[in-house]
């Protein structure tokens, strides 16, 4: 089963916009260059001239691959602070289970909303109250996950659970969308993501976001072939 999941008839995306408008980050892939341990010449030259009479012993951590843990069905709904955790896989085609809770849903502050519009110097969100979606994830267990990232599979929902027209800065700091970086994936660290939903004037706030699973073959959490995780505040 292949998913038709798109989240392109809800994106508005800055074309242009000064500050706000950083070099732009992957949605789903990962980052192309990964740092590479330099060798040392002195080192190799020491090594070659200098042989040892006994064998080398090298410690290593073999990563953490299994995957483990509890998954949420297709369907469930949570509040506030409440993680649920589903598999994610990597661009090695490797599985791991990672998990996210609902944090925060604020209107823009006035400062907030000056910087956005500042970079939509067209007047696109005239006519809109924005709202900032904060959430929190962390890597339960499995194949690593580094440069990899999940941000594009979160949608800003009403209660009903259609969507809402969402907004995407690149390189904003009031409101980021991170990749999966190396104290995420192997020190348990948690990432905070951020989402910018655009309402109607008038109309009621964003109730929270639904997890879609991405673009993959066979995903339970599809928005069409599938039923989404909600985070509902």
């Amino acid at each position: 089963m292949t998913s038709r999941h798109t989240t392109v008839p809800t994106l508005l995306t800055i074309a242009a916009a000064g500050s706000l408008l950083l070099a732009a980050c992957s949605s789903g892939g990962s980052d192309e260059a990964e740092p590479v341990a330099a060798s040392t010449k002195t080192q190799e030259a020491s090594a070659a001239a200098e042989p040892s009479s006994e064998p080398s012993e090298v410690e290593t951590t073999p990563a953490e691959t299994e995957v483990t843990g509890d998954v949420a069905a297709p369907g469930t709904t949570v509040g506030f602070d409440t993680y649920l955790s589903y598999t994610f896989t990597n661009t090695d085609d490797e599985q791991a289970v990672l998990s996210a809770k609902l944090d925060s849903i604020d209107l823009a502050t006035d400062s907030e909303r000056a910087d956005l519009e500042s970079a939509f110097d067209e007047g696109e969100l005239d006519g809109y109250d924005l709202y900032l979606i904060r959430m929190t994830e962390k890597k339960v267990s499995g194949a690593s996950v580094e440069f990899n990232s999940d941000y594009s599979y979160f949608d800003p929902i009403k209660e009903s659970g259609s969507t809402v027209q969402s907004v995407t800065v690149i390189g904003w700091d009031g409101c980021e969308q991170q990749s999966f970086d190396s104290a995420y994936d192997t020190e348990g660290a948690e990432l905070q993501q951020c989402y910018i939903a655009a309402v109607p004037n008038g109309q009621p706030a964003p109730a929270g976001v639904a997890y879609t699973g991405g673009y993959e073959d066979d995903n339970p959490y599809d928005s069409y072939d599938g039923s989404p995780l909600q985070f509902i505040g």
